[in-house]
This record gives C-alpha cells, structure tokens and sequence, in this order.
C-alpha cells in the first residue's frame, strides 16, 4: 500500500472478485496509473491507482460470494466527456446514459464499469473551467436511503461539514456536498435506478483511534479495534447503520 501522505483523506475501495480486470480496466477507460499491486497468500488482490489527482483502492479475492462487493458511485470530470466516455465503453463499461448537457451546468454520462460501479462522467460548462470548484477529478458519489440521517452521521462520526444542501420542503436531500478533511463527497436520496450501495472508504486521520471510538458513539457498529498493520498503518473498520464500511486509519510513528 502506498504510504498515506499522498492520499487524500477519504479514498474510495472498490472490491470484487475480479480486482485485477477492475484495475485494467480504469487503467484503460481513464487512464488510471497503477501505483501498487499486492497479493495475499489466498490469491486476494490489493491496488492502489491514480486517477489525475484522485486515487482509488481496488481489492477482492476470487472467492467472494455474491453480495460481499462493495460499490461507490464516483464523479469523474474530465476535459473532454465525450471522448471519455466512448473510451470507456470501448474498455468495456455499460452505457447507461449518453453524454447530454444538463441544466446544472455540466456534460454528463452515465455507466457502469465491468464490476458495477456507477461512473457519472462529466466536464463542466462554468467559468471555472471543466472541474467545479472545491471537487477533485474522481469524487465519491452515493445515493442514500435517508440521506438526511447520513449526514449527520457524518458530520458525528468524521466532523463532516456541508458546503451545499438542495432539499425539497419536506427535508428530502436531492443534493448535497461534505467536505471531510481534505475531501469532499457527494450525495442524494436513493430514488429509481439511482439505489444504494453497499461502499467502502479508507479515512486517513491523525489519530485512528480517536476517530474509530467517535463514529461507534455516531450509532456505527464495531468491525475491527484499532491494530498496527504490517504496511505503517494503524487502523480500524467500522460500519455505519446505512451498510457502509469505513476503515479509519493513520501513520504508525517511525
């Protein structure tokens, strides 16, 4: 695993029973650098790539049950969405919607990659240039079944904070942006094709600890105490009551 200074706070994990053709595949839809690439003595797949200036960690074993893949909706702005999009179909995603400007100012596809990821590619049409301002080139994006409870467990168990919120007037959240650190992810209530999923995220925090005994008073749910990794971590996982499972996580002192 790379070491964490050049990772962002929040780092989405992907996992699935056939990692390895997930990291070719981002490799050759999105031009993905591969970073590292791991294998357990169980034949399990670990690796960390890098997408502009967003990383993305990809794992799974051949093994895996159905069911047990983790998912995250991710929010790729590129200069071009067009040519982008027709590269990723060509590497083999599923189409789900062709590029089309849409009334918030972007460009936007929608697809999925081989292992069921939803990637909504985008450029914007703004001022600002293709990418929005405050929002890496690969940000996370998940539709919740109560979303408005979502964020603020966010905001309890990682400090979350909201720098935009568009809700109906009975508090149903259409759309929202939190900032996590250095990180921001996005989000809206689950509605019609746009259902749940189960993700993942590996947290960098200055001190796992803290952070792993502040989210299980949030209401999240204990998977692993905090322990010293081999690889320079010490970390934990913990799942919230929205299926969804965080690793926080930080240096070991050398």
């Amino acid at each position: 695993m790379a070491d964490s200074p050049s990772y962002a706070t929040l780092t989405p994990y992907l996992t699935s029973p056939k990692a390895g053709e997930l990291v070719e595949f981002v490799k050759a839809a999105f031009g993905a650098i591969e970073l590292y690439r791991g294998t357990g003595s169980a034949g399990g797949l670990h690796a960390d790539v890098q997408i502009a200036d967003s990383k993305l960690m990809i794992g799974g074993a051949p093994g895996m049950k159905p069911g047990d893949e983790n998912r995250v909706g991710l929010h790729y702005y590129i200069p071009d969405a067009d040519a982008v999009y027709q590269r990723a179909v060509q590497a083999g995603a599923i189409s789900v919607r062709e590029p089309v400007n849409q009334a918030y100012g972007d460009r936007e596809a929608s697809l999925k990659d081989p292992a069921g990821n939803p990637w909504y590619i985008a450029t914007h049409l703004g001022s600002t240039g293709y990418l929005p301002t405050g929002l890496r080139s690969v940000t996370p994006f998940l539709h919740i079944q109560g979303a408005a409870g979502f964020i603020e467990f966010l905001h309890k168990a990682f400090s979350a904070e909201v720098v935009d919120r568009m809700a109906s007037p009975e508090g149903v959240v259409h759309y929202a942006r939190l900032r996590i650190g250095d990180s921001a992810l996005e989000l809206s209530e689950a509605h019609g094709e746009h259902g749940p999923l189960n993700s993942m995220f590996y947290l960098f925090v200055a001190d796992a600890d803290a952070a792993y005994e502040q989210a299980l008073a949030a209401g999240a749910t204990s998977k692993e105490k905090p322990a010293d990794q081999d690889y320079g971590h010490r970390r934990a996982a913990v799942k919230d009551a929205f299926g969804n499972i965080w690793y926080p996580a930080s240096n070991l002192a050398r």
